[in-house]
């Protein structure tokens, strides 16, 4: 897997983004330092989602 530079200035919106591999996508950008907007259906389950996402990573510029 190729290794990228911090990303501190960009936006990434993830659609899907609450489970499998939009998931897995959300987390890794938001490890990068993105700001990441999770678009889903159920609204409860995006901001669990949110809350992961932000706990394991450090990163508090999800929504």
């Amino acid at each position: 897997m190729p290794l990228f530079p911090p990303q501190p200035e960009r936006v990434a919106i993830v659609t899907g983004g609450t489970e499998g591999i939009g998931f897995a996508t959300a987390k890794h950008l938001a490890r990068l330092g993105m700001h990441v907007i999770i678009a889903g259906n159920n609204d409860s389950k995006a901001r669990e989602v949110v809350r992961r996402i932000q706990e394991e990573t450090l990163n508090d510029k999800g929504t």
